[in-house]
């Protein structure tokens, strides 16, 4: 596996994954009642770095996958280019993922090698 994704996702109960460190991006959306975004930070606190945390203000637990509103879809294609792993594909992702008012993107650690 070269790259993972989490949407809405909350922390782990068991220990956390180890192993080679796997970029993560792990979404969550601030309306979500169905797992909170607390539950998500705090999965994305736990994960080795490279990771990546993207926060859709207005993100209930469903609308980054079936949502049409325009964060929605800025949403999906931060994902897309995030999964894409290319420098320029990452470069749309810092632009499309931090929007203020709409999304916001936290990185920590290299997402590429060397």
């Amino acid at each position: 596996m070269s790259a993972a994704v989490v949407l809405s996702g909350r922390a782990f109960t068991a220990p956390v994954p180890s192993g080679a460190p796997i970029p993560t991006l792990v979404e969550h959306g601030l309306a979500d009642t169905t797992d909170p975004a607390p539950q998500g930070r705090a999965l994305f606190e736990q994960l080795c770095e490279p990771k990546a945390y993207l926060t859709e203000v207005a993100g209930s637990h469903t609308s980054a996958a079936v949502g049409s509103a325009p964060a929605d879809r800025q949403v999906r294609a931060s994902i897309v280019a995030f999964l894409k792993r290319r420098r320029a594909a990452l470069a749309a992702l810092d632009r499309i993922g931090s929007t203020p008012g709409s999304t916001a993107l936290h990185v920590t650690g290299r997402l590429l090698p060397g």
